[in-house]
């Protein structure tokens, strides 16, 4: 087939003829597939921040409080605090942490809910 006769097929007809897409998605894509391998990577980064106690001030230290927070889903419920809370709080971390540099403004982005790495509940 000549490339000006089906310029899709020639571009993509053998990822459309091989590739899958899981049972569980309605699309799929390479960035897709970039994105679920990275979660449970920053996950880790997450729960290792939360778990270290870094010193007062750190990212670490923000990103481990936040987190841990956020976890503790009886003091969520008891404060009655809201999507909209968490998200100016993230906001305020944002900001305190080198003006939005570095990978504390992601983390706490994926723990405010803008990802995919909370554990649901059974």
């Amino acid at each position: 087939m000549r490339t000006q006769d089906d310029f899709v097929e020639h571009l993509n007809g053998k990822w459309l003829k091989t590739a899958e897409i899981p049972a569980d998605k309605s699309s799929w894509g390479s960035f897709m597939e970039l994105r679920e391998n990275t979660q449970p990577q920053l996950r880790a980064i997450i729960e290792k921040a939360a778990a270290q106690h870094a010193a007062k001030g750190t990212d670490e230290q923000r990103i481990g409080d936040c987190y841990t927070s956020f976890m503790d889903e009886a003091r969520v419920e008891q404060l009655g605090v809201n999507r909209e809370h968490n998200f100016a709080q993230v906001g305020y971390w944002i900001r305190q942490s080198q003006q939005g540099q570095g990978i504390a403004p992601r983390a706490l982005g994926m723990i405010a809910g803008f990802g995919d790495i909370m554990p649901t509940a059974a």
